[in-house]
């Protein structure tokens, strides 16, 4: 996977490719139907007043939000609508992700690296105003174009990543909700702390707990050598409660003034292109949820959450929740 695991110069340039999925103008563009996407899955469920979080909304709402970010044909929408709730009622987040494939979430998640190649050509070929022809089209530094076995490795990539990343995101989120009846009512009121609420829960709860690192050169972290060479895991959710940065870093606070200073996303040239985005939808989704669901509650208070089993990620993998309809 070259952007994950490239150095500049060759790194630089599969990220000018990423970024165009995630100018500001594109996350202005497509704010509006974040959110009627979000409102169309509430509304599926909300009268049922339950409802299986991941399965009904956490998982399709981030592949429909993909889906529009990546520009797919819209006459292959409803086609792939149903393949993917297919697929997500018979497998759960935690199959997809004990796989063992090298690029779980493209391949798991609605579309395969066929497709992604079959768009990309096609788009080379009769370049359209979307970003799937921008990123076909686009162009080394040297003026040549990338090979499209290449682009579709980054773009499954991102779209896989996309997806899991902030379905485990929104499932904590709504973890927290549910278990603190007096937060629900706090932001109900005062919305405009949703932008903290969000910092502070990827805090807490990094859904990419850390990744794995070459060092490129001997050195030294707090007396401690390290070769060149050497393997690294990259704790970013031990990270995110240092003692020496955060005050009582295992409380969840909502209103925590630093809450921004976590790295779940990493730091430095690696640091994930799709934050601002992951961000926008989990606000997004709970700007719906609390106006249109109130009391909500664990429906089995006394079980246990079950989270991923896999040690990258953190997330529930199943959130049975009961509430009350606005």
């Amino acid at each position: 996977i070259p952007v994950l695991t490239l150095d500049p110069p060759e790194h630089t340039e599969y990220r000018n490719l990423l970024n165009k999925l995630f100018t500001v103008e594109r996350k202005e563009a497509i704010t509006p139907r974040l959110r009627e996407l979000a409102q169309e899955l509430i509304e599926s469920f909300a009268e049922d007043s339950e409802v299986e979080w991941i399965a009904r909304f956490a998982g399709p709402y981030t592949y429909f939000v993909m889906n529009e970010v990546m520009d797919f044909p819209r006459a292959d929408e409803d086609a792939l609508r149903r393949s993917f709730l297919e697929r997500h009622q018979r497998d759960s987040a935690t199959s997809m992700l004990s796989a063992g494939s090298p690029n779980p979430g493209a391949n798991a998640l609605g579309v395969s690296d066929e497709r992604f190649h079959q768009y990309l050509t096609e788009r080379r070929a009769n370049p359209q105003d979307d970003v799937l022809s921008e990123i076909a089209t686009a162009t080394k530094a040297n003026g040549t174009l990338p090979e499209i076995e290449d682009l579709v490795g980054i773009s499954a990539v991102m779209y896989g990543a996309g997806q899991v990343t902030t379905t485990d995101l929104i499932g904590n989120g709504m973890k927290f909700l549910a278990e603190q009846p007096e937060l629900q009512v706090r932001l109900r009121e005062h919305p405009e702390e949703l932008e903290t609420f969000v910092e502070e829960l990827l805090r807490i709860e990094a859904p990419v707990q850390g990744l794995f690192r070459y060092t490129v050169r001997d050195t030294e972290v707090n007396g401690t050598p390290v070769p060149a060479g050497a393997i690294i895991w990259m704790l970013y959710g031990a990270a995110n409660r240092d003692p020496d940065q955060f005050e009582d870093p295992e409380i969840f606070n909502p209103k925590r003034e630093n809450a921004y200073q976590g790295i779940s996303f990493g730091a430095g040239r690696h640091f994930c292109p799709g934050q601002p985005l992951a961000k926008l939808e989990t606000r997004i989704t709970f700007e719906e949820v609390l106006k249109r669901m109130k009391n909500i509650r664990l429906k089995n208070p006394d079980d246990d959450v079950i989270y991923h089993d896999w040690f990258v990620v953190r997330g529930p993998n199943q959130l049975a929740i009961e509430f009350d309809c606005v």
